[in-house]
């Protein structure tokens, strides 16, 4: 805490207003990003510099002439300078390409000037070749498919309805047969001939296409090994969490459903097996059986049947759905949703991963999705998303130990760009629950469809503990579960920060378990050495820097834990790289030595030094098994903002949520300029000798100059002090 009084901070609370909406937080600095620039375009048919080599593509997927849409890259990261000097063309700005690209609609005068610019490398066209799956790509080119009508999944290049008309009038022009649009999102579900496919995909308003299947399905131990019996005893056993369960059909006169009937959202399936299941894991109170009950046993169920979403479960009525969840006042009030099925198996990210990722960065929901049970990378499509919690599983052989574990069946990781999936996992086999069989009958469930809603109830737990302030965090006394909640990636953040691994070895690899199993035994002796950060409170600019200091005391060896996840807008399913921001994790620890975000940790369970920042995964760890006495800093480096993920400013921004478990953790302010932890003439001192040798640190505006703005906004921060 700096030494300003109470009465001083309570005169300035305008002034940090101010700065928060504009994107500023005090505690954002900014830094050089000094990393090589890379000039490949990263697209799912392939990865090339177009200054050096493009690749031939089939004459009858090329773009035709004037075709509409383009790809620009730009010498540099995107800034936004580089984005309006395009768009003053009249160019329209689409969506992000990686590297350092957008697709852009526009004419080929306008083409034309958008080459000259000085910000631009490269124009070219966004042939429809690149919109395809793979599968598709060859089905069209060598044929395979047949004649008959497939049902695809046709994703936009913008949300809403305009496009989707516009494409749906040209489908329905060729006689192909629409199933329906997402008003709030991107995607048309359409049934096409291989030969309307092709001409669909030369659309301008089109920006990928992928098929679409019909979707599919995939306690006791459960409780204790993740310490959930532990909180059970303390009496914590879900009053107050509210979370759905999104499955099949639920049988309702179930005696452990009776105590706290379901809320049903929509209407219920009659094909119950499945459902009922997966909801007793989560909500079963254990009336016929103590020993099947489930993880929050006081807690209100919602039930919801996938048949009711349209699009055979993925359709437009889930975003509706997912936005009235969260409706501050509406009758469902949740902090979780769980999903024990999805779409037909891949390993790409496609038009469905995206519109997983779209439906949390609107509605900030947790919502954790199984990784399916092909024993292979084949996973559900929502796995793939980068803002879901996915689960894996592990088979226990119904017993406590950790010894016997093995992984066998269960989906595995990496997602095809190489990001760490699953995230989370748990037992795979031998889960007592419900049973649609009788109102009082129990089965044995296996699959990720039971390690799934395993992690929900654990994540229900977490959100019962928050909403109380078990974690001296604050909350409104008044308020309950829902209105205290903390953001889904601070959730999502903490507990893959808090989770207990398995031992690494070629059967329990990193690909098969992700950060490991929730551990809330963990979360409970942690409670006094947790510092978090909700991602509410920052705001990054691109090459923005939000800098914490830890300090750890000498005495007995303990570890530290930094674990950094930030949402990010849905992901381009035509291109390699599903991470449209990137946010970086690095610490440095009282030696110097340099740390950066999950080097080390695909292969161990601590991080080493060294390595280079990642750019494909939006969860970063760094754990440091014994942490050596002294000052360590961490920072979170918003190295490149392509895509607004803070739609509440009108600057393109960012914000992350971070855990520090171990040490005395605090903010570091930008407006101690000397970095003594105390605001005083000294920081006057410090910015000034900056200014004065030309020192970037001073450029607090960003502009590229030191001016009179960068001393004005010096001040404006110095007033407003430090929290």
């Amino acid at each position: 805490m700096f030494p300003f009084s109470s009465t001083r901070r309570a005169s300035l609370a305008c002034v940090g207003t101010m700065l928060a909406v504009a994107g500023l937080p005090a505690a954002a600095q900014h830094v050089e990003i000094n990393q090589p620039h890379r000039h490949q375009l990263e697209l799912r048919y392939a990865s090339f510099d177009p200054l050096t080599v493009v690749p031939a593509v089939p004459a009858r997927l090329r773009a035709h002439a004037d075709a509409g849409v383009y790809i620009v890259q730009l010498h540099d990261r995107a800034t936004d300078a580089a984005r309006r000097s395009i768009t003053s063309t009249g160019a329209r700005l689409d969506r992000y390409l990686p590297m350092n690209a957008y697709i852009v609609r526009m004419d080929g005068a306008t083409a034309a000037a958008v080459r000259a610019l000085p910000a631009v490398r490269w124009v070219g066209p966004f042939h429809p070749a690149y919109k395809l799956d793979e599968p598709l790509l060859q089905a069209i080119v060598l044929g395979g498919l047949g004649d008959s009508p497939v049902r695809y999944s046709i994703q936009m290049l913008a949300r809403g309805e305009a496009d989707q008309r516009s494409v749906a009038r040209s489908i329905a022009g060729l006689g192909g047969l629409v199933h329906g649009g997402e008003p709030l999102g991107y995607r048309i579900e359409a049934t096409l001939t291989l030969e309307q496919l092709e001409a669909i995909a030369h659309r301008p308003e089109v920006l990928f296409i992928d098929a679409k299947g019909a979707p599919e399905d995939d306690m006791e131990l459960a409780r204790q090994f993740g310490g959930a019996r532990t909180l059970h005893a303390l009496g914590y056993l879900g009053q107050g969490v509210r979370g759905e369960v999104l499955d099949g059909g639920l049988r309702l006169e179930h005696v452990d459903f009776q105590a706290t009937p379901p809320i049903i959202h929509g209407s219920n399936s009659p094909v119950t097996a499945h459902g009922t299941s997966v909801y007793g894991i989560v909500f079963g109170d254990g009336t016929g059986d103590p020993r099947h009950s489930g993880m929050l046993p006081m807690g209100q169920g919602i039930f919801a049947s996938y048949t009711e979403l349209g699009f055979l479960g993925g359709g437009p009525g889930r975003y509706a759905h997912t936005a009235e969840l969260v409706d501050p006042d509406g009758p469902y009030r949740a902090v979780f949703q769980t999903n024990s099925w999805g779409d037909p198996r891949t390993v790409q990210y496609t038009t469905l991963s995206a519109q997983m990722d779209d439906l949390i960065f609107l509605n900030e929901l947790l919502i954790t999705q199984s990784q399916s049970n092909a024993g292979t990378r084949q996973s559900r499509p929502q796995a793939w998303a980068k803002n879901v919690v996915s689960v894996g599983g592990i088979n226990h052989l119904d017993t406590l130990t950790r010894d016997d574990d093995f992984h066998f069946y269960a989906s595995t990781g990496p997602a095809a760009d190489g990001r760490i999936k699953p995230d989370l996992s748990h037992f795979y086999d031998a889960v007592e629950t419900t049973s649609s069989a009788g109102p009082r009958a129990y089965t044995t469930f296996n699959g990720t469809s039971a390690s799934t809603p395993i992690v929900a109830g654990h994540f229900g737990l977490f959100f019962q503990l928050w909403g109380t302030g078990f974690f001296n965090n604050p909350v409104d006394p008044t308020g309950d579960v829902f209105e205290n909640r903390p953001s889904a990636m601070l959730a999502k953040a903490f507990m893959i920060n808090t989770a207990t691994p398995w031992p690494l070895r070629d059967d329990l690899a990193r690909i098969h378990q992700g950060w490991g199993a929730p551990d809330l035994s963990s979360i409970f002796r942690a409670r006094s050495s947790l510092y978090t950060v909700d991602q509410s409170h920052n705001l990054l600019a691109p090459g923005d820097m939000a800098e914490y200091s830890v300090d750890i005391l000498q005495g007995p060896s303990q570890p530290l834990r930094i674990t950094m996840a930030y949402l990010d807008p849905p992901g381009n399913p035509a291109a390699r790289v599903a991470r449209i921001n990137d946010l970086d994790l690095l610490v440095i620890d009282p030696s110097g030595q340099v740390y950066h975000g999950n080097v080390g940790l695909s292969e161990g369970l601590y991080s080493i030094p060294g390595g280079v920042p990642n750019a494909v995964d939006t969860v970063e760890n760094v754990f440091i098994e014994t942490a050596k006495p002294g000052r360590w800093t961490v920072r979170v480096i918003a190295r490149e903002i392509n895509e607004d993920a803070n739609l509440a400013t009108a600057h393109m921004d960012a914000h992350f949520a971070l855990v520090i478990h171990g040490g005395q953790a605090r903010a570091v302010c930008a407006a101690d300029f000397d970095g003594d932890g105390v605001l005083s003439v000294f920081d006057f001192i410090a910015f000034q000798r900056a200014f004065d040798t030309g020192d970037m640190r001073a450029d607090l505006d960003r502009d590229g100059r030191l001016t009179i703005f960068d001393f004005m906004l010096f001040q404006t921060r110095f007033l407003a002090g430090c929290d």
